[in-house]
């Protein structure tokens, strides 16, 4: 599933490719991750719980069926009437659009794809994506219309997500309160 390509994630993380999906898959990550760079565009992995039911990929994984889901993400007027076409990005739009018809083309060619497990329940890219995302959040707050209170809740959160990093935990049950912790901050910016 492709959405919301050719705008910048709340209007500050640009040329970013995010996808949902790949988690399991780590022979298919690392293809979108050449196709990525070939193409110019900075991929970004995450789990498709951080997501929710935004797009017609959810009815897969309902079942569970696998999916992916490939987006540059929320941006300030979705859905308003200054959502025009001359906002859009329509080279972004092309090399996102490479990165998913390679995708397609691997999936078609190949015999299989491999399910592999995450090692610890939990995802070092996701991590690394929170992280990179929530830092230009942070550091671009007035750009993305992030009110100082929030902004300065970015900045804690953008600290544990270095903490995590650093020694090594992010494993399920941190995840779940990195998620818990964010959550209360930034929904209200993704659900207007």
């Amino acid at each position: 599933n492709m959405d919301i390509l050719g705008r910048a994630f709340m209007d500050v993380v640009s040329n970013t490719l995010f996808v949902t999906g790949t988690e399991q898959y780590p022979t298919l990550r690392e293809h979108i991750r050449r196709s990525s760079t070939i193409a110019g565009v900075d991929l970004r992995p995450i789990g498709t719980d951080l997501i929710g039911p935004r797009g017609d990929h959810a009815a897969f994984e309902e079942r569970p069926i696998p999916c992916m889901f490939f987006s540059s993400g929320m941006y300030g007027d979705y859905h308003k009437p200054t959502d025009t076409p001359d906002k859009l990005n329509y080279a972004a739009i092309e090399r996102s659009t490479k990165v998913v018809f390679e995708t397609v083309r691997e999936l078609a060619n190949c015999r299989a794809i491999n399910r592999t497990p995450l090692a610890n329940g939990s995802d070092l890219e996701e991590l690394r994506t929170i992280h990179m995302v929530m830092t230009e959040l942070s550091s671009k707050s007035a750009q993305a219309g992030i009110n100082k209170d929030d902004a300065d809740l970015l900045k804690k959160l953008v600290s544990e997500t270095e903490r995590l990093s650093k020694n090594g935990s992010y494993n399920p049950k941190t995840r779940e309160k990195l998620i818990a912790d964010a959550t209360p901050t930034l929904a209200p910016y993704f659900m207007s």
